[in-house]
């Protein structure tokens, strides 16, 4: 009742931004404290043991709080959302002790949700100690199929699977990447293994095979065909993970980058070589053009579709740092107000009043740290 009431308010702010129902908030505020205090007696109860449902509650409300946040990124940020997530946390660590069972179809979806959502504090709202390796990489998890709703196509189920391994890695990566940014001694060659390890899980054939059975139309909005000149027109209902491939490569390649940077600047390590930089840079162009032409067909959707491009704009925020141009020509100026239009439009309340600041701080681990910024960036 209450993550209902919560919707309602959330949907009615988005639509009408000064219009807040009092009366539906306070009845949504009510069910909340009272669904918190039925939880709290049952994980404090001396009969308590681990259970789905337990942890299905927690995962409601973290989304109850989320929805109810007032929108600035620092409340988002010290959310009770993110306590209630670190109870699903608790739960998954607790289901990987039993090594001789196998993950439920719910444990595996709360875990997918977990790992994207620790990335998402770092990479989208600037959390950068939000995230060490923890849970991901327990071989309980790791042999686990990737959740699904229903069966998928198989260049579907290859992406999919391609993104889950890349998941179940990244929060080291970006632990990694935090300690060579701080100036950390760690070592770099284990950085650079770790992170040829994830690149090897980039499937284009797959990739290609999905883009064959896509339509690609005009972009609707003659105004922003400058920026986006056509966009995509999914036809299957699995087009989220499709997009959530292309944000998880550009992540990994967004990092990459910034690794041999750090590498080659202050551990005097020549990771990638002209050929495999080119390569990157070609990848992350690729992403970058195939996230923006998404936008159109999540925006003409639901406020859950539009969320699956939110992440994504960030990341090719992150990719303007340090240029003049983009690779087609255009000012990063123009495609940075772009950008922060898109953002501000989506319906997430706390990005409604972001700036290209906050987009700065938010995407800071894909910077380079301020010692170095003399030098050139990475690509």
């Amino acid at each position: 009742m209450a993550l209902c009431q919560a919707s309602e308010v959330y949907l009615r702010r988005s639509a009408t931004p000064s219009h807040q129902d009092e009366k539906i908030l306070k009845a949504a505020l009510a069910n909340y404290g009272r669904a918190v205090t039925l939880l709290r007696h049952k994980l404090a109860s001396s009969k308590y043991v681990p259970s789905e449902s337990a942890t299905a509650t927690s995962s409601a409300l973290a989304t109850f709080d989320l929805l109810i946040a007032d929108g600035a990124d620092d409340k988002i940020g010290h959310s009770a959302s993110f306590a209630h997530f670190e109870a699903c946390k608790c739960f998954l660590e607790a289901q990987s002790q039993n090594p001789s069972s196998t993950p439920t179809t719910i444990a595996r979806a709360f875990f997918q949700d977990y790992c994207r959502f620790e990335l998402f504090r770092v990479c989208s709202l600037g959390k950068l100690n939000a995230v060490t390796a923890s849970i991901c990489e327990n071989t309980y998890w790791s042999g686990m199929e990737p959740f699904s709703l229903a069966p998928l196509p198989s260049n579907y189920a290859s992406l999919q699977r391609a993104s889950h391994e890349i998941d179940l890695r990244l929060a080291r990566l970006t632990q990694y990447v935090r300690e060579l940014r701080d100036g950390d001694d760690i070592s770099a060659s284990q950085v650079t293994a770790l992170a040829d390890l994830l690149l090897e899980f980039e499937n284009l054939p797959a990739e290609n095979e999905t883009l064959h059975q896509v339509r690609v139309v005009p972009t609707r909005n003659i105004a922003e065909r400058h920026i986006v000149p056509v966009s995509f027109d999914f036809d299957s209902p699995h087009w989220p993970m499709l997009i959530h491939y292309w944000a998880t490569l550009l992540t990994l390649v967004r990092l990459c980058l910034l690794i041999d940077f750090l590498a080659r600047k202050e551990h005097h390590l020549s990771w990638l070589d002209e050929d495999k930089t080119a390569k990157l840079v070609a990848t992350q162009q690729r992403a970058v053009s195939n996230l923006l032409m998404s936008r159109q067909y999540a925006f003409d959707r639901s406020i859950v579709a539009r969320l699956q491009v939110v992440h994504p704009l960030v990341l090719v925020w992150a990719t303007l740092a340090g240029k003049s141009t983009t690779p087609q020509g255009l000012p990063v100026v123009t495609m940075k107000q772009w950008i922060l239009t898109q953002l501000q439009r989506s319906g997430v309340s706390f990005l409604r009043d972001w700036t290209g600041r906050d987009l700065d701080n938010a995407t800071e681990i894909f910077e380079i740290p301020d010692r170095l910024k003399q030098q050139k960036p990475p690509d």
